[in-house]
């Protein structure tokens, strides 16, 4: 009867008010959440180092995330005035949780380049702190990140590590020569057992 169809259309109009202040809480929130994102964004690019040239290196980088932030990360430290490391570092999966995990990556490796002359043993150290650290927390748990570590010495030699990353590339500027710098390991932050998979290649 008309009372019924009178009744079925205020309860109609009810449903889409209240979906479209549904609507307009949710873009709402979606919008904080990007403003939060980029802001994040802009954070995790402070920690890329500064690409000041030296007198044995011209450096170039280029870094395009999939999304906002990511587990990308690339880091360059001067050790001293002949020996430079460099180290290239990717995080599983994307967003905030790996964008978090590469400022601790970076925290650990800044403490550790000046102590480890060995590329491999600093893997070793970086494998075995970032699972002392995740495992205090089940949810971080189970994250893991490949990378390669670079030891240049002057213009004698560069030795390296690869823990499961895609192998860098060589090219010698004389013969145009290219070789790739292989993996020697796998992954980090699985197993402290994996240690002993990691070794230091050399090469002039």
């Amino acid at each position: 009867g008309r009372d019924e169809l009178a009744l079925l259309g205020h309860t109609f109009n009810g449903m889409a008010d209240s979906l479209q202040e549904k609507i307009v809480r949710l873009q709402e929130q979606n919008d904080l959440m990007e403003q939060e994102l980029d802001v994040a964004s802009g954070v995790q690019r402070l920690i890329y180092p500064d690409m000041k040239q030296d007198k044995n290196f011209n450096y170039a980088s280029y870094c395009k995330s999939l999304t906002k932030v990511s587990g990308d990360y690339f880091d360059i430290v001067r050790l001293d005035r002949n020996r430079t490391g460099v180290i290239i570092v990717d995080v599983t999966g994307h967003g905030v949780p790996a964008a978090l995990v590469t400022m601790v990556l970076k925290e650990v490796f800044n403490r550790a380049a000046h102590i480890y002359d060995d590329p491999a043993e600093l893997i070793r150290h970086l494998n075995s702190e970032i699972i002392g650290l995740l495992s205090k927390n089940e949810i971080v748990m189970g994250v893991y990140f490949t990378g390669i570590y670079i030891l240049f010495d002057g213009k004698k030699s560069l030795s390296y590590c690869n823990a499961g990353h895609d192998p860098g590339i060589l090219v010698n500027s004389k013969t145009g020569e290219v070789s790739t710098l292989v993996r020697s390991g796998s992954p980090l932050g699985v197993l402290v057992e994996m240690n002993k998979s990691y070794a230091t290649e050399t090469l002039p």
